[in-house]
């Protein structure tokens, strides 16, 4: 036994008590792989940048508190999941990202752009951003070089920020891709707003803003929320649970069929409590800005982001226990309100309802002309799940995350889809900002299904099709104006009771 212990020592030593410098050193300048990113690593600090083939700036990415801090909130929020002399592999959630070592600082951000109102500069660096890195010109259709040449005529150093605001918001609104967003300040987006539509003459102006007076206690109708609450009061026998506000309803339906709307993939924390009682927009506002406020206050996002999953993970424990109890055979998952959120809450959502892991799709980057070669993402595995069918209802407002949550079903034949095709942005949206403070962001990234099909711009097709408008007012519209029943529950019931 005296020998055994010491063979047993001997091996704990050989995998424990090594040198501590056997161990490659995360010190270093790392450019990443894809996503325009460089990082400097020295003395447990951290700097991010933003770099395209012209320019290099403070990051702007959301993943991150600040572009320059403490290696404890940047391994606060991402795994190493492996490291060598050359190379490191940092994960969040489903994305691992992958950094080369450089053997000097790179040359571009020894004198990083902190700002500048150049609008010849602020234009070049967005276009090389999307040039570099936009992932779909091919399916939307986009020609870069083109539009660079366009815009060499249009933009000088005398061309104004409303006018620059204007060439770039209008070029990128061409493109028609919901995960491309652009922001400048109020006052820039309103002096381009009255430049296409000029105040009517100043007594006009005066009688609208009197009859705009007039209607100002009226609250204003939101009309994603009025549909939303729609379906809940056609069903008025579902005696309701809520999460959250109406960030996720759920209840039984008639022949044992069980019915959730889940209205996004973020907002789950249980550390923001929130007065219930508050209308949908007030309620979201106060929720948002206590979230905000914790992190301005020092809360890391990675804390932030743990607590969103951890949230999501008491709400599919409430939902499990929930649908037991009222011994319900069937589900319906209505995700038609769903814009998506974060893939770490949606993976953790499904995997109360997913019975088996499957292969569920294949992630890749898009740079400079190429696609990586891809990460393989399956379903993930559940203590417990939800035993019998499951009906996705979805719409053209399914989208991003919530997207993901859909494709990673398709492999199942569990589950089957009613509705309209999805909205068809799945990529992670890579945020960055101009050297003038404006912010934009962009997709980057390839999602495929576990039998190669992309389903960018397109969506994923339904098995049953309920037609729906495209256009996010008309949509809306659509679902208030039902009567007495909603179509797309009516099929869940029907295919479900076949």
């Amino acid at each position: 036994a005296m020998r055994y212990s010491a063979l047993l020592l001997i091996a704990f030593c050989i995998m424990n008590c090594q040198s501590p410098s056997s161990e490659p050193s995360i010190d270093g300048f790392w450019m990443q792989e894809g996503y325009g990113v460089y990082l400097e690593i020295k003395d447990s600090t951290y700097k991010m940048y933003d770099v395209t083939e012209i320019s290099c700036q403070p990051s702007a990415s959301a993943s991150v508190n600040n572009w320059t801090d403490s290696l404890h909130v940047l391994l606060d929020l991402y795994d190493v999941a492996s490291q060598s002399d050359s190379t490191l592999t940092l994960k969040y959630g489903i994305t691992q990202y992958s950094f080369n070592r450089l053997q000097a600082p790179l040359s571009l951000c020894q004198n990083p752009i902190f700002e500048s109102q150049d609008p010849l500069l602020n234009f070049d660096i967005l276009w090389n951003t999307f040039n570099e890195n936009y992932a779909y010109s091919e399916v939307r259709n986009v020609d870069w070089k083109m539009l660079k040449e366009k815009h060499n005529d249009l933009i000088n150093s005398e061309t104004s920020d409303v006018e620059l605001f204007g060439f770039i918001g209008e070029m990128l609104d061409a493109i028609g891709d919901a995960h491309i967003t652009f922001q400048a300040p109020d006052s820039i987006l309103n002096a381009y707003l009255a430049t296409i539509n000029p105040p009517a003459s100043q007594e006009h102006s005066l009688e609208s803003s009197a009859s705009e007076n007039e209607t100002d206690s009226a609250p204003p109708v939101n009309p994603r929320e009025t549909a939303m609450s729609k379906i809940t009061e056609l069903y008025k026998s579902m005696s309701l649970e809520s999460y959250h506000k109406d960030l996720v309803k759920w209840g039984m339906l008639d022949n044992n069929i069980g019915y959730i709307q889940l209205n996004g993939m973020n907002g789950f924390s249980k550390e923001v409590t929130i007065d219930e009682s508050l209308p949908h927009d007030p309620y979201w506002e106060s929720h948002w800005n206590e979230v905000f406020g914790s992190i301005a206050a020092g809360m890391t996002l990675g804390q932030y982001l743990r607590n969103e999953v951890e949230g999501a993970s008491t709400v599919k424990s409430n939902l499990l226990s929930f649908f037991s109890n009222a011994e319900a055979e069937d589900l319906i998952i209505d995700l038609r309100f769903n814009p998506g959120g974060t893939d770490k809450v949606a993976m953790e959502l499904l995997s109360g309802f997913s019975d088996k892991i499957n292969d569920a799709f294949t992630k890749k980057f898009w740079y400079n002309g190429s696609n990586s070669s891809g990460i393989g993402v399956s379903t993930p595995p559940s203590s417990g799940t939800f035993a019998g069918e499951v009906i996705i209802l979805t719409s053209s407002r399914t989208g991003s995350s919530a997207e993901m949550f859909v494709l990673s079903t398709m492999k199942n034949d569990k589950f089957t889809r009613i509705g309209s095709p999805t909205m068809g942005v799945f990529s992670d949206v890579l945020q960055k900002k101009l050297p003038n403070g404006w912010s934009y962001s962009l997709s980057n990234e390839i999602y495929e299904s576990w039998d190669g099909n992309n389903y960018e711009y397109s969506g994923i097709p339904p098995h049953y099709i309920i037609v729906y408008p495209r256009d996010w007012y008309g949509f809306h519209s659509s679902i208030i104006d039902l009567e007495s029943h909603d179509p797309a529950i009516e099929k869940a019931i029907e295919v479900l009771s076949n």
